[in-house]
């Protein structure tokens, strides 16, 4: 029964003295890569990002009004998006502002706000 405890108290003291943090085992010392950290946008980062980059793509763009007159697109605030939302399957951020009697956008990014795209732009006369 000594022999038991003895074995169990010194087998506890070897392992409160091994250090597991070996760093021969390290990813970097095997040649795996480091998964990297994503920094993603949050809300209001995602709606400035989106008005600048979409009144940067409309500045030169005109749209047609139902008389025929061409009008340009009025400038876009980070508050006219009414929806912001993740898109998983695409693993994009897709905002979207306007609706019926005014200017409609479109615009999508990845969630740390790289790639942006103008997905839809245009003036809704119902």
């Amino acid at each position: 029964m000594i022999t038991r405890y003895a074995v169990l108290i010194s087998l506890s003291v070897f392992l409160s003295s091994c250090s597991f943090d070996n760093p021969a085992s390290s990813p970097e010392r095997l040649g795996e890569k480091k998964t990297p950290s994503i920094q993603l946008l949050d809300e209001s980062q995602a709606r400035k990002l989106a008005a600048d980059f979409a009144n940067h793509e409309l500045a030169d763009r005109k749209f047609f009004m139902p008389s025929g007159d061409m009008v340009p697109m009025p400038p876009i605030h980070p508050t006219h998006w009414y929806s912001v939302y993740y898109v998983y399957r695409d693993n994009r951020i897709r905002l979207r502002m306007g609706g019926s009697g005014g200017p409609e956008a479109t615009v999508s990014f990845r969630p740390d706000g790289s790639e942006p795209k103008l997905e839809h732009a245009e003036y809704a006369w119902d």
